[in-house]
């Protein structure tokens, strides 16, 4: 009888291995498998956080432009301005006829 009870407990420590390897390779591929996801969301990310500072950039870009063309109507603005004022200055200066 000691031989079987031997033989069952063999048996029986065998397939608590063998379900251990077996669980224990599942949670590996698991944990490889989020891994390597995780890469690519990160990857994913980064490419859209360079495109949003691209896109960052071309708009501070653009704005500086539009900025530089308001400047320079203010300045035909003030042109036109004094240019007008002379004109006016020089009608009221004329004698009337």
């Amino acid at each position: 009888m000691d031989f079987v009870a031997w033989e069952v407990f063999v048996w029986a420590i065998g397939i608590m291995i063998l379900l251990f390897t077996m669980v224990i390779g599942y949670l590996f591929n698991r944990i490889k498998e989020i891994s390597i996801s995780c890469d690519d969301r990160i990857d994913e990310a980064e490419l859209r956080l360079r495109e949003m500072e691209k896109c960052h950039l071309d708009n501070q870009v653009n704005l500086a432009k539009i900025n530089k063309d308001i400047e320079f109507i203010r300045l035909q603005q003030q042109e036109i301005s004094i240019k007008l004022d002379t004109l006016l200055k020089k009608a009221w200066c004329k004698p009337q006829e």
